[in-house]
């Protein structure tokens, strides 16, 4: 797994080094499509410094649905820096324990422009998480920094 990992990243600042000269130009009306490990998304540009995205992620009995804001800094750069947040719905209904919640997602990060057609992109930010579980009533609210 280690190597795999290696060779990602290898392949990933090669890549880098041979696409020097893709800028992100105006992102008015682009439509951008994403691939992470477990969610898909669509991201429109409304203009060169906003952007919103819709997310979905589907697990093994949990859902989570929802929505992001973006503000970028330096639309006209290869290397796009944006803050943003992130407001999305969860579902869970597992062998042992059904309920749902929310997550609340405040972020900064980075958007590299490989292509005009493929990007890396990077955020961090403090989350915070609410779930109720549906049978006894109980709910639990937490606060902690994401890598995404």
């Amino acid at each position: 797994m280690k190597s795999k990992k290696l060779l990602i990243f290898i392949s990933f600042f090669v890549t880098l080094n041979i696409a020097s000269t893709v800028y992100a130009d105006d992102l008015t009306k682009r439509v951008g499509f994403g691939f992470g490990n477990p969610y898909i998304s669509i991201k429109l540009g409304l203009s060169p410094k906003c952007s919103i995205e819709g997310r979905g992620a589907f697990g093994s009995g949990i859902k989570v649905r929802g929505g992001r804001f973006y503000y970028n800094f330096n639309p006209q750069d290869k290397a796009v820096i944006y803050t943003g947040g992130e407001y999305s719905q969860i579902s869970f209904d597992t062998k042992n324990i059904s309920g749902d919640g929310s997550l609340k997602y405040l972020f900064v990060g980075g958007e590299y422009f490989i292509t005009s057609h493929l990007t890396f992109n990077l955020d961090i930010g403090p989350i915070y998480l609410s779930l109720k579980e549906e049978k006894t009533n109980i709910s639990s609210k937490e606060s902690a920094w994401l890598y995404n």
